[in-house]
């Protein structure tokens, strides 16, 4: 949700207000001491339970992921908010329960499993952990380019993305619900990548979700087949790795090799998060927080040096990322 708010450029609608569970300790705060990124209002942080809704001139509501924070609160929010949309006549956008329903023309004359191929170029934003700022740097991305006047096509994973406008959504991430096999998964999104390939953009920019090659394994759970599916189906030309501070450089090595390996594609560029944030078994034990800049340039260096390939610091404007994408497909 954060990423909305810090992004309000690239949407094509007015945030009035923000509101946070009672308790929160976000409430009595502004927007830009809690975000990082573009913002253009001076808003505070309202509880919802004070949210006045005759006086506000409003007609959405947007609910982030409340599953949690429910049962803490031990409040059932969702009907909260729905029952209170509906008596006073306000849409409603929830990123959770979000349904992921596959066409069944997408796959249902595929008995040869072949896939379409595609002539636009197309770049992937991969990463080697959750929460290290791959959408803001897609937006970021798109922002650039479309500013220096190229036509840019967006794929989505995020359940906001259709709040960007981008032209395509495939949500996967947390508190989705895919109800399709692998097979389908791929002919989906590959059926959908063609139909944006057709649209003649100058390059289509895809976002994908945590990281691409697994810490451990022995659950599941730690396998990201999604993020593979995606790639699979859509076969980028070129890779945007984007990585953390703490990341091991055996780990960067791992997914830059599997990349190379795997897709046959290069990582043309690498994007260095600039926060700490620790993880376990692939869970976030705290909040981000950013480091001082010498040790982020020494980091970012170290890395340049090591893989010989482009790194830039994940900034507001990505311009290092920018010149890397343009550079690599006026070449190829």
């Amino acid at each position: 949700m954060t990423s909305i708010l810090g992004n309000q450029d690239l949407i094509n609608f007015e945030i009035v207000g923000i509101f946070e569970p009672p308790f929160s300790l976000k409430i009595g705060r502004y927007l830009e001491e809690i975000i990082f990124g573009f913002n253009f209002r001076k808003l505070k942080v309202q509880s919802i339970m004070e949210l006045n809704w005759d006086e506000i001139e409003f007609d959405t509501i947007i609910v982030g992921h409340i599953e949690k924070v429910s049962s803490i609160y031990k409040t059932d929010f969702y009907n909260y908010i729905k029952e209170k949309c509906l008596y006073h006549k306000k849409k409603v956008f929830f990123l959770d329960e979000i349904q992921t329903m596959v066409p069944k023309q997408s796959f249902e004359n595929k008995s040869s499993l072949s896939l379409f191929s595609f002539q636009t170029p197309s770049v992937a934003i991969i990463g080697t952990s959750p929460q290290q700022g791959k959408l803001n740097l897609q937006h970021s991305l798109y922002r650039e380019l479309l500013n220096i006047g190229y036509s840019i096509g967006r794929v989505g994973t995020e359940p906001t993305s259709l709040l960007y406008g981008m032209n395509f959504m495939y949500h996967y991430g947390y508190s989705s619900k895919i109800n399709s096999n692998y097979n389908e998964e791929i002919f989906y999104i590959n059926h959908e990548m063609k139909m944006l390939d057709q649209r003649n953009f100058d390059l289509i920019i895809i976002g994908t979700q945590s990281q691409l090659v697994p810490y451990s394994f022995g659950n599941l759970g730690f396998y990201p087949l999604n993020t593979t599916n995606l790639l699979l189906a859509t076969q980028p030309d070129a890779y945007i790795l984007s990585i953390n501070l703490f990341d091991s450089f055996s780990y960067i090595e791992r997914t830059i090799k599997y990349v190379e390996s795997f897709f046959c594609r290069k990582v043309i560029t690498i994007s260095v998060y600039p926060f700490s944030r620790e993880f376990k078994w692939n869970v976030s034990l705290n909040s981000p927080k950013e480091l001082d800049i010498v040790s982020v340039d020494k980091f970012k260096n170290e890395v340049e040096k090591k893989f010989g390939i482009p790194t830039f610091l994940n900034d507001l404007s990505n311009k290092g990322v920018v010149k890397a994408i343009i550079d690599n497909f006026e070449n190829s």
